[in-house]
């Protein structure tokens, strides 16, 4: 019945509040090898009030590199925003490592994203200084439960933008 809710009222046009936005405002590759990365985002209300009705939210996070022999990397991380009722915790957890951090606070979990730190592959490790770097984040909506794929589609109020960053490695 809330998801039933959350699709009627996501078609019913947009929730009073911000409208949602993402931005990449610094992005490095740090030792480990991992990805650094400073993140603005703002989500709807009602991407909230779903977060909060225990609906996953998902980042996905594609980075790549053109190296100098003409070899591509690409590595693809999704990051997943979730609350347990039952805990009455917040949840991040990262597809790659499996890597779970828990919030008591919704509050918490969106100021962790604030810097989010990622490991990454050993080959990552041997990118050369000065190798161009593109990060690229978005809010991916076949992550949601079926109910709410087609709103999100067509409700503002769903439609994180697209961040992009590009930057030299200096190595």
């Amino acid at each position: 019945a809330a998801l039933g809710a959350l699709a009627l009222g996501a078609c019913s046009g947009p929730a009073p509040g911000p409208m949602p936005q993402a931005q990449i405002v610094q992005a490095a590759l740090a030792t480990g090898p991992a990805l650094e990365a400073d993140l603005r985002l703002v989500f709807s209300p009602t991407m909230l009030e779903a977060l909060d009705r225990g609906i996953p939210l998902t980042l996905s996070m594609e980075l790549r590199a053109d190296t100098r022999d003409a070899t591509r990397l690409v590595e693809r991380q999704r990051l997943e925003l979730r609350y347990l009722p039952l805990a009455q915790q917040y949840q991040w957890l990262e597809s790659a490592s499996g890597a779970r951090r828990t919030f008591p606070r919704r509050t918490q979990l969106l100021a962790a994203l604030d810097h989010v730190r990622l490991a990454l592959p050993a080959s990552w490790g041997a990118i050369a200084a000065g190798t161009p770097l593109a990060l690229t984040l978005t809010l991916d909506r076949s992550a949601l439960p079926g109910p709410l794929r087609l709103p999100s589609l067509l409700a503002r109020d769903w439609r994180l933008p697209e961040a992009r960053h590009a930057w030299p490695h200096a190595g």
